[in-house]
């Protein structure tokens, strides 16, 4: 069903990303309060770890969590359940590590970026796509 419903989104994704959006694709409904209470956080202790990061940029995941809280903020309780899970996969997806690989700066934002892209184009919301280049981002 992940894949019917949702392929046009996975199809924009590197295969070694798919399973785990998958994943957060398949979870209980979270109500998008608590989504962007627990992203305020999330980029709380980002912030606050980012310093002691080599080479993770913290600029890049304020414009990740920016994107994110403008899809949570702005889509209707009363959208179609596919566009709710969208929004909510792309949010967990950035906030959940995998063995904390992004928080220590081992694999950067590059996956996060490339997952709420692909849930941008799909939801129509092409003015919220970031840059995929770090050059183009600054």
């Amino acid at each position: 069903m992940i894949a019917e419903q949702y392929g046009s989104v996975l199809a924009e994704l590197p295969e070694e990303y798919r399973d785990r959006f998958s994943d957060f694709l398949a979870e209980h409904p979270i109500p998008f309060q608590v989504l962007e209470r627990e992203l305020q956080t999330y980029l709380t202790t980002v912030r606050l770890v980012a310093p002691m990061v080599r080479l993770f940029w913290v600029e890049d995941a304020e414009k990740v969590a920016a994107t994110l809280m403008a899809l949570l903020q702005n889509t209707p309780p009363t959208a179609p359940s596919a566009e709710l899970r969208l929004v909510q996969a792309a949010t967990r997806y950035f906030m959940e590590e995998a063995e904390d690989q992004e928080i220590t700066g081992v694999l950067g934002l590059d996956d996060d970026i490339l997952v709420v892209n692909a849930v941008c184009r799909r939801l129509g919301r092409d003015e919220l796509v970031i840059p995929e280049s770090r050059q183009e981002r600054q």
